[in-house]
């Protein structure tokens, strides 16, 4: 069997139809937990310090000051399992 022939005008309307094609290519976006940008951290008040969701001063938080070692562990845990929302 032979293909079937072109409808009209369809050769016409394939090189601007390719043309809208490579316009709209394709942009990754890399999330701030894939490449966490750079940040400056400032002083903060008395009662406030910052903790690191990952080593090297990565992802950091403010935390209150007055908080045990216990809980400031348990907070930074449930912090980073939902690093993903509040990155």
């Amino acid at each position: 069997s032979e293909p079937s022939p072109p409808l009209p005008n369809q050769e016409q309307n394939l090189p601007s139809f390719k043309e809208e094609l490579k316009a709209y290519k394709a942009h990754i976006v890399k999330s701030s937990v894939d490449e966490p940008p750079e940040v400056e951290l400032k002083d903060l008040p008395h009662h406030l310090e910052y903790a690191f969701l990952e080593g090297d001063k990565k992802f950091p938080v403010i935390i209150a000051k007055e908080l045990r070692s216990e809980e400031k562990a348990a907070l930074i845990k449930v912090l980073k399992s939902h690093k993903r929302a509040i990155s």
